[in-house]
């Protein structure tokens, strides 16, 4: 009766991969080579080596991949499942570069010739080219036709609204579980660059609340280490960050919220006004 049990429960385990691997979407004019594989967090490293991390860090839950020939091309399509939107958007805007072409397909994508990313929901796709190179077309219609199959909503995650959107430089958003400039206590960072009517660049962020890192406990650190003074009845919190300016913050309602990349507290204190 036990070894019965202990079976089920090992097919029960099976079932969600199995099911996963099937419903990898068909790519119209692209033939599959071999089997879908899957990989979980404990062995992403076995594909990806040291990046593995990261996509960890980020939630990694579960990576689908499969290869595709076409002709004399041959190229990897990996889905990742990152367990929530705003984690899918952090890892991807953290491999995006400058390179490639932007597109409105999914929440976002990026076309090269030779990698592709897309964004939608909780998932984080890269077509990468094994042989040969993708021409604009091409690379657009198997990110359309991924997209299409992917579960989910478009569009970036509900929490950039806790950033201004006046003077916010486009697709500048992006989002690090771990130190953000560096800073040990900076975890789980909202951030976009801004630009105002000098010319003048500098950053807003929010810490994301998550139940190990709650609004409460992150005050309290910071309370700690960084200088304190008061503005407009606002207890504020900043330091000096080597290369950076400085950096300050306030706790609004359930929201800390900040500023950095400023030269001096005066332009601190002008942008924090900018968002009591």
């Amino acid at each position: 009766m036990k070894k019965t049990i202990m079976i089920l429960a090992a097919m029960l385990l099976l079932f969600p991969v199995m099911s996963q691997a099937e419903e990898f979407p068909e790519l119209e004019g692209w033939r599959p080579e071999g089997e879908v594989k899957v990989y979980g967090p404990d062995d992403l490293w076995e594909y990806i080596d040291g990046a593995a991390e990261r996509f960890v860090i980020y939630g990694f839950q579960i990576l689908r991949f499969r290869e595709f020939s076409k002709k004399e091309l041959m190229m990897t399509a990996e889905i990742y499942d990152m367990g929530s939107p705003l984690n899918a958007f952090g890892i991807y805007t953290t491999e995006r570069t400058a390179e490639g072409k932007r597109l409105s397909i999914g929440t976002e994508a990026v076309l090269g010739p030779s990698h592709c990313l897309l964004l939608k929901d909780r998932y984080y796709v890269k077509i990468i080219m094994l042989r040969g190179l993708l021409d604009d077309e091409s690379g657009e219609a198997v990110l359309k036709s991924i997209e299409s199959h992917i579960k989910g909503k478009s569009g970036l995650p509900p929490e950039l609204n806790i950033l201004p959107t006046r003077e916010r430089v486009f697709g500048s958003e992006k989002y690090v579980t771990q130190a953000y400039l560096g800073l040990s206590e900076l975890k789980n960072v909202l951030f976009a660059d801004y630009k105002d009517s000098k010319g003048s660049e500098y950053r807003f962020f929010g810490v994301i609340q998550t139940p190990d890192a709650t609004v409460e406990r992150v005050w309290k650190e910071l309370s700690g280490k960084w200088t304190s003074t008061l503005f407009k009845d606002y207890t504020v919190l900043y330091r000096d960050v080597p290369y950076e300016g400085k950096i300050g913050v306030i706790r609004k309602g359930k929201e800390i919220l900040g500023v950095s990349g400023v030269s001096d507290e005066t332009e601190m204190f002008e942008h924090l006004a900018e968002i009591l």
